[in-house]
């Protein structure tokens, strides 16, 4: 499920703008970043995530959200690959935003991000938004996309605009665009930007890794989650809540953790999962205990995220 946070931020971004190895055991040397694009000749590239995008003329790179040299901003939980605006007719500006955000599970599809983004942003404020149209699929530069379309009203300008979330699922990652304009003509010529959007071989890089820096704490590396569970020596499972049983309630938790230096869980919140469950996810994952991992020798503190499973079956 699309996190809320991340939505939140990156819508905030958009206005703003508008305004103007994968493998078990010890883990490899890391020496690329999912953050990490690179800009030159007229092209973004990123390695990690294995795509290039040429920067459409007559459109400007918003350095402040994004670096001149393909630099990455962290948006809770996502990143900012780029983002792009373009002054429009309507005495406002066109914004393409080329975001990327690692799937929750392997099962949670482009769809289902599509529909989680464009709900929240309409639930948020329900007398401002609307839907234009549910999510559709749709083809861009060679991949499968699904695209939503809604509305909103803008307090501050009096005027409606018009969102459009496009992304695909690639690399373990929804990775794709967020446009907004003033008219759907506007949308839709930004959205066609994705036309030129090149893929490489759908294969994640183990080497790969998303991180970030906080001063306060030194280097905190993110990792995925299929990397950290290789990591784990102690796991306590659940108890099964009996109201849930008996309820017949079942599905998964899914938690962004902080591990750190030397494997044990630090922080520890809800993505999502029923609230019957939560809290027996949440009491076992605090005990689990995970090796270090280590950057370039060195244990660091990670993120990810852990899945927690409740199967009637047993499964």
């Amino acid at each position: 499920m699309m996190r809320p946070t991340f939505q939140f931020v990156a819508f905030l971004i958009l206005m703003s703008t508008l305004v103007f190895s994968q493998q078990t055991g010890t883990p490899p040397e890391v020496k690329l970043r999912y953050e990490t694009g690179k800009i030159a000749q007229g092209l973004y590239s990123n390695e990690c995530l294995g795509l290039s995008f040429p920067l459409p003329a007559g459109w400007q790179l918003n350095t402040k959200v994004v670096g001149e040299d393909g630099t990455a901003q962290h948006i809770a939980g996502g990143i900012a690959l780029l983002v792009l605006f373009q002054q429009s007719a309507n005495s406002g500006a066109i914004t393409f935003a080329l975001m990327a955000d690692e799937a929750s599970t392997q099962t949670e599809s482009a769809q289902d991000f599509v529909s989680n983004y464009a709900r929240l942003q309409i639930n948020a404020k329900p007398s401002e938004r609307e839907f234009i149209r549910e999510p559709y699929a749709v083809d861009y530069g060679g991949g499968h996309f699904f695209r939503a379309d809604f509305k909103q009203l803008s307090p501050s300008t009096n005027a409606t605009l018009f969102v459009s979330p496009i992304f695909t699922k690639f690399r373990g990652y929804f990775v794709g665009a967020v446009v907004v304009a003033r008219s759907v003509e506007e949308v839709n010529q930004a959205a066609d930007l994705l036309l030129h959007l090149s893929f490489q071989k759908d294969q994640v890089d183990p080497r790969c890794v998303m991180s970030t820096h906080d001063l306060s704490i030194g280097q905190r590396v993110r990792i995925s989650k299929d990397v950290q569970k290789g990591l784990l020596i102690k796991k306590v499972p659940p108890d099964y809540p009996e109201i849930a049983r008996q309820a017949r309630v079942q599905g998964s938790v899914v938690m962004h953790a902080v591990i750190d230096k030397n494997g044990n869980i630090q922080d520890l919140k809800l993505i999502s999962g029923h609230a019957m469950l939560v809290p027996a996810a949440m009491k076992a994952v605090k005990d689990w205990k995970y090796r270090p991992y280590l950057l370039q020798g060195q244990p660091v503190e990670v993120e990810t995220e852990i899945v927690v499973n409740f199967s009637l079956s047993g499964g």
